[in-house]
């Protein structure tokens, strides 16, 4: 599908960075050491959606030679790192429960600004996946209810998770590397990530349409016996 998100005109603003307004009149300062803050006003252009999106994030300067290498050519790179609201990360069918969306939908306002946040999000949306499939979250033994491990949650009711069982294990595998402080993940996994949430949730409570009904209507009106095939 092709991007949609189109710059309002008008609504882009840069300004230097407090770092940049101090030091940019010292000798050493070079376009190398410009820092910028912007924010912009995104719409998409599809007539049936017109949504505006507030972006903000920072910039800095760059410089490298050009096609000849006979000069520097001077330009800013943009990153945005907030959006509001979030992009639509995730696939989020009407039948899938509140929190797992509005955990889903924080997943997707962290990604651009740590990788790592919103993985540990997404696994917090694991948790309550099982919670609406009834797999219990506390043990139910003797004195007080002890919290199960999400990890012993997919084990011990893995025929209940079936197909399903994998893509919460290699979820909940990340989501932990991502809990530590030091995690470092590669932009391609946590992509990848992402879209087996999403494929999660499009198979748990995505609207499947039952044509047997059909199938059984038309066999029985125009079907012959396998014997005559």
């Amino acid at each position: 599908m092709a991007p949609s998100l189109e710059l309002l005109p008008g609504s882009f603003h840069s300004q230097h960075s407090a770092y940049s307004l101090r030091y940019r009149c010292e000798d050493w300062y070079d376009y190398d050491h410009e820092e910028f803050v912007f924010t912009c006003i995104l719409q998409c252009r599809r007539s049936s959606c017109r949504e505006s999106v507030a972006v903000s994030g920072s910039g800095r300067g760059e410089r490298e030679p050009d096609a000849r290498q006979e000069a520097m050519v001077y330009y800013t790179l943009y990153r945005a790192k907030s959006f509001d609201p979030p992009l639509p990360v995730f696939s989020l069918p009407e039948a899938c429960p509140d929190d797992v969306k509005s955990q889903l939908k924080m997943a997707a306002s962290l990604l651009p600004i740590s990788g790592s946040a919103a993985l540990n999000s997404m696994r917090i949306a694991l948790e309550m996946l099982l919670d609406n499939m009834k797999i219990p979250r506390f043990s139910t033994g003797s004195g007080k209810p002890w919290p199960i491990k999400l990890g012993n949650r997919i084990e011990r009711f893995k025929d209940t998770l079936g197909p399903h069982y994998e893509t919460f294990h290699a979820l909940k595998d990340i989501g932990n590397h991502a809990s530590h402080s030091d995690a470092t993940i590669r932009q391609s996994h946590i992509e990848g990530a992402c879209s087996l949430m999403d494929d999660l949730i499009r198979q748990l409570f995505g609207q499947i349409t039952d044509f047997s009904k059909i199938a059984r209507t038309l066999q029985a009106s125009y079907g012959r016996s396998r014997g005559e095939e």
